[in-house]
């Protein structure tokens, strides 16, 4: 075990790594309010007070765990070893580290955790040199996959789940595949590593020194080791402790880096069992990850509107917003009052821009036109067929049932002046059904009575009906 502490001390890039993750554990630790969160409660604060401020944008995106299906994520790193053959200050430190590339797939649940299933492809490497005489180096690629168990701090309980960054730290198991080879020759002999610190590819001892050449390393693991007395299994399970940090950069998207310390159940990896502690390898690296989520409905559902924008609106292009405007569809580039409405200088009823007789006494009768109306005149219109298409004119600006209840009188005072006859039979066949009280006269309520009918399918009217019946109140 004194052995396992000291290699872990020697690792100055591996405690800088976890006085990173750990930096963020206590920034990030205590429950508060988001900055976002306090933002909006000052926001609801001032727009009680007044309410005429600016709409603010908060992000209130859900980058928790509401709705997980599943997280796969892909990423690159490195592994660096940790076992019995030593490193010397003849050789950097970098040269025992090697890449690395992992997979995994994750499934949230409890609000705090997850399973993740992980993949794992690589190597690892170590050198030595000058080590009592020994020179050992090897280099074995290693396939490793498993599950391990994460806990989230952004689960409402140590951190909002809204937080954009976030710490997880979790442990597992791995089973691992390994196949260690050496670097023991080149393409001009084998290596023969003399007291001088050089490489010959004779022995030291004469006469073999005397014919001696100088050799380089290639760095090319190309013999697989093995050891005579022992026929060790090239596999092993290995025990990771993580610590990472996420960084959620949309309500789907994540960016991740991590360290995990993997334990492993054998001292072969680096063909070597010197002192009866485990091997042991570092893995550091980045990930990105993609978050499948269940669709929200319940939002689906929801309309969104923007209040002030609303406000702001002014259909008709009048100067005068919606919401105050009482003349709704003005023509454009007409002058308009404070409520949105035409000017009417005269106060006949009729707007500047329609009357043709723009100084009305107060009082008179007009026309459409806001021409007056003598008596002689009102008493031509009703004699002649003009009563219908005034009517009908007037009918097709303002087609309400205020309109047509206003003729029911004069129809009856017309038929009458005519000394009409008033029989039920007068009105033609398909549109005696209107007439509900047979009185031979089609009236407003008649036509309203009809047209709900018509919507209730309990009369044979159809639309072409209901238009001939309309054209019939008229002329009768």
């Amino acid at each position: 075990m004194r052995n396992f502490l000291v290699e872990l001390l020697k690792l100055k890039y591996l405690k800088n790594c976890y006085f990173l993750v750990f930096i963020a554990l206590a920034v990030q630790g205590y429950a508060q309010p988001t900055e976002a969160e306090k933002t909006v409660t000052e926001v609801k604060k001032k727009k009680k007070k007044n309410r005429s401020l600016p709409p603010i944008e908060i992000d209130t995106t859900d980058y928790g765990y509401k709705g997980h299906i599943l997280t796969i994520g892909a990423g690159a790193g490195f592994c660096n070893f940790m076992g019995d053959l030593s490193n010397q200050s003849e050789i950097s430190g970098l040269t025992g580290i090697r890449a690395a590339y992992q997979f995994s797939l994750e499934r949230r649940f409890l609000h705090a955790f997850s399973l993740s299933l992980n993949g794992l492809y690589g190597s690892l490497a170590y050198n030595e040199v000058g080590m009592a005489g020994r020179n050992k180096n090897f280099e074995s690629e290693i396939m490793a996959g498993g599950a391990s168990l994460l806990f989230h701090f952004d689960n409402d309980l140590i951190m909002p789940k809204r937080s954009r960054f976030s710490p997880y730290i979790g442990a597992g198991v791995n089973y691992l595949l390994f196949d260690p080879y050496g670097d023991l020759e080149n393409g001009k002999g084998k290596y023969y590593y003399w007291s001088n610190g050089l490489i010959y590819d004779q022995p030291e001892n004469p006469p073999a020194s005397d014919n001696a050449n100088e050799l380089q390393r290639d760095y090319i693991y190309e013999t697989k080791l093995t050891d005579t007395a022992n026929d060790y299994a090239r596999n092993t399970l290995t025990f990771p402790i993580t610590a990472g940090l996420k960084f959620k950069l949309t309500r789907h998207w994540q960016a991740r880096i991590f360290t995990s310390l993997n334990i492993t159940s054998t001292d072969w990896i680096d063909n070597t069992e010197m002192n009866g502690d485990n091997d042991m390898f570092v893995h550091s690296g980045f990930s990105i990850n993609y978050t499948f989520r269940k669709r929200d409905k319940s939002k689906e559902d929801e309309i969104e509107y923007d209040f002030s924008e609303l406000d702001a609106s002014d259909t008709d292009g009048d100067g005068v917003n919606d919401l105050n405007d009482l003349c709704a569809n003005t023509p454009k580039n007409i002058e308009v009052d404070k409520k949105g409405c035409p000017f009417d200088d005269d106060k006949d009823g009729v707007p500047n821009y329609l009357d043709k007789e723009p100084e009305t006494e107060r009082g008179a009768t007009v026309d459409e036109s806001g021409v007056s109306l003598t008596d002689e005149m009102l008493a031509e219109r009703r004699k002649g067929p003009k009563i219908t298409e005034e009517r009908l004119k007037i009918f097709s600006k303002d087609p309400a049932y205020e309109s047509m209840k206003k003729f029911d009188d004069e129809i009856k005072e017309r038929l009458t002046e005519n000394n009409t006859q008033v029989d039920p039979n007068r009105i033609p066949a398909e549109l005696r059904a209107a007439d509900a009280n047979n009185d031979g006269i089609i009236v407003a309520d008649e036509i309203t009575g009809a047209i709900d009918d018509f919507f209730e399918g309990t009369n044979g009217f159809t639309v072409s009906k209901l238009n001939d019946l309309i054209d019939y109140f008229f002329e009768q």
